[in-house]
C-alpha cells in the first residue's frame, strides 16, 4: 500500500507536471520545430547541413546527439526523421549509432518522470489492475519489454512512460530499449544515406519510403516471437490447471 503523501508534496509534485508540460507544449508549438522536423526541411537544406557536416564533423556529431538526446526526452514527435537525417549526414554506421545510443538514453527521461513522479499515484487508483499485471510482467519483464519495444504499432510515448509505472528496472528497460531499437534505426539510417541520391535528381522522399511493409511486419512478428516461450507456458499453465 502506497504511503500517503503530505499535501505540500503533492502541490509541488503537481506543479513540476504541470511545469513539465507547460515546456512540452512551447517546444511543440511555441518553437517551429516541427517545420525543422520534416524531410522537407532536410532536402530544402541539405547544401548546408553537408556543408556545416564537412567543416565542423566532430562538433556535428555532438550536436546532433545532443539534439536526439533532447528530441526523445522530451517526447517531441521527430525521432525517425532524425533518424534518418543522422544517416544522410554521417552514413548508415555513426548515424544509426548516435541514433541508438542517444535514443536509448533519451528514453530513460520519461520512463524516470513516470517512476518518480506519476507511479505512486497509478498505482493508488488503479492497485488491483497493477497487481495482476505485475504479477505477469514480473516473471519475465526483459521479453515483455523488448516486445514492446519490436512491436511497430505500440506508440512510443507508451513504450516510454508505462514500465516507469511498473515493476521493470531501469536496466531492463534500457537494455531491451536499445536492442529493440537496433534494427528500426538501422534501416531508417540506411535510407537516409541513400538521400543523396534522390535528392540530386530532385525526387521527392516521403516516410512510408524508409520502411517498407514487409519490414514492419518482420518487426511485428518478432515482437510476438519473443513473447512466444512465455505464451506457451501460460497456455500449458491453463490446460493444467483445467484439467
Amino acid at each position: 500500500m502506497p504511503e500517503q503523501q503530505s499535501p505540500v508534496f503533492l502541490r509541488k509534485r503537481y506543479l513540476l507536471l504541470a511545469l513539465i508540460a507547460a515546456v512540452w507544449l512551447w517546444l511543440v508549438f511555441g518553437t517551429g520545430i516541427r517545420d525543422w522536423l520534416s524531410l522537407e526541411y532536410l532536402q530544402s537544406h541539405s547544401a548546408e547541413l553537408r556543408a556545416m557536416v564537412r567543416d565542423h564533423y566532430v562538433a556535428s556529431i555532438g550536436l546532433t546527439a545532443a539534439v536526439y538526446f533532447l528530441l526523445v526526452a522530451s517526447a517531441i514527435p521527430g525521432a525517425i526523421v532524425l533518424t534518418i537525417a543522422c544517416g544522410y549526414l554521417f552514413g548508415p554506421w555513426i548515424g544509426s549509432a548516435i541514433a541508438v545510443v542517444f535514443g536509448t538514453l533519451g528514453t530513460c527521461i520519461p520512463f524516470l518522470v513516470a517512476r518518480y513522479l506519476l507511479r505512486e499515484e497509478f498505482h493508488r487508483k488503479f492497485a488491483h489492475w497493477v497487481k495482476r499485471f505485475e504479477g505477469e510482467i514480473g516473471s519475465s519483464p526483459f521479453s515483455y519489454m523488448l516486445a514492446a519495444r519490436l512491436n511497430p504499432v505500440m506508440p512510443f510515448l507508451v513504450a516510454n512512460t508505462v514500465p516507469g509505472l511498473l515493476n521493470i528496472s531501469l536496466s531492463v528497460y534500457a537494455i531491451a530499449t536499445f536492442i529493440g531499437i537496433l534494427p528500426p534505426s538501422i534501416a531508417l539510417a540506411q535510407f537516409g544515406s541513400g538521400m543523396q541520391r534522390i535528392i540530386a535528381t530532385e525526387g521527392s522522399v516521403s516516410i512510408t519510403d524508409a520502411l517498407s511493409q514487409e519490414f514492419i511486419i518482420a518487426l511485428f512478428i518478432a515482437s510476438l516471437l519473443v513473447l512466444l516461450p512465455r505464451l506457451l507456458r501460460l497456455w500449458r499453465k491453463r490446460q493444467a490447471d483445467a484439467s
